[in-house]
């Protein structure tokens, strides 16, 4: 049985809008499992950054409420796909890849900026 379904843009985008998922009163996460530079360099509002090989130390500390909806996703969708697996197989249902990534993201990111001196 397959606990992830992949999702495009704009399915992504309503998860994220409604805040809660299929009326189940669970606020949906989101995780990036793309490297910390990556991250910076532009995420999606709200998101979590856990890197993909540190997902089985990190998620279950930060996410431990194992059916509450979960939206994750990298750059191009290589990373995100691996992460879902290991989280169903970790025990997460509702779990949403974000199919193709954020590399053509239509929406706005959210960028850190770091002070230089």
């Amino acid at each position: 049985m397959r606990y992830y379904q992949n999702i495009e843009y704009r399915a992504a985008r309503r998860l994220m809008d409604d805040g809660r998922y299929a009326g189940r009163g669970c606020p949906c996460r989101i995780l990036d499992v793309r490297e910390p530079e990556e991250y910076a360099a532009g995420h999606l509002p709200g998101a979590v950054n856990v890197p993909l090989y540190q997902i089985g130390r990190k998620v279950p500390y930060i996410m431990p409420g194992r059916q509450q909806p979960l939206l994750v996703y990298c750059g191009s969708g290589a990373r995100s796909l691996p992460a879902v697996q290991v989280l169903a197989v970790m025990g997460y249902r509702n779990l949403y890849n974000l199919y193709k990534g954020i590399e053509n993201w239509p929406y706005p990111l959210v960028r850190e900026t770091r002070w230089r001196r």
